[in-house]
């Protein structure tokens, strides 16, 4: 199962193509208010919720954490707000690599890339970093909502552009790896899709 990692420096490339070090970034370090590139403002959000949460502000600010919330009956500034049960809104970090299922030079563009390779087997990709880790991470394509819901493969839509892969491993702080060459190749950012 080939996929495609974009890459912010050329340079970068001859460590994906040939191997050695690089590393696996926290999921939280491309949260960012704005959603611009890699970034957004739900990564490591973990929401579980009929309804949007944002309406519940200012009683509820968006860094809120709770495993169970429900609000039955409720009003705000003496309006009826809507009823939500068991609610829950989490932050929860980890390992992340991001990867596209497909090539595409818009995309390159919208990340701001250099360079992009192809990894050739991402299943066998995974599991040499598996091993790296010490743990047996998570991967699949990210799914992508207009809805509220939120986890590590369920994004905005907003997003849906980055037809994201995801490997994801369970972690506080980030870790290099070594991967060995011939994993991948150089794609031409120049080329047609």
């Amino acid at each position: 199962m080939q996929k495609y990692v974009y890459l912010p420096q050329k340079e970068f490339v001859r460590t994906w193509v040939i191997g050695g070090q690089i590393p696996i970034r926290l999921a939280t370090s491309y949260r960012r208010e704005e959603r611009s590139g890699s970034y957004t403002p739900d990564e490591g959000v973990m929401v579980n919720s009929s309804v949007d949460l944002n309406i519940y502000h200012p009683f509820i600010s968006k860094d809120s954490v709770f495993g169970s919330l429900t609000v039955i009956g409720g009003t705000m500034n003496g309006l009826p707000i809507p009823d939500v049960t068991n609610a829950r809104r989490v932050f929860e970090d980890g390992l992340v690599l991001c990867f596209s299922n497909s090539f595409s030079i818009q995309r390159a563009t919208k990340f701001n890339a250099q360079a992009c390779v192809r990894i050739f087997d991402i299943g066998r990709f995974k599991r040499i970093i598996d091993r790296e880790l010490g743990v047996v991470g998570e991967m699949a394509s990210c799914r992508y909502t207009a809805g509220y819901n939120r986890n590590h493969f369920l994004k905005s839509n907003e997003n849906a552009w980055q037809d994201e892969f995801r490997l994801f491993w369970p972690g506080s702080e980030e870790k290099w790896v070594t991967i060995p060459g011939g994993q991948g190749a150089e794609v031409d950012l120049h080329s047609q899709n």
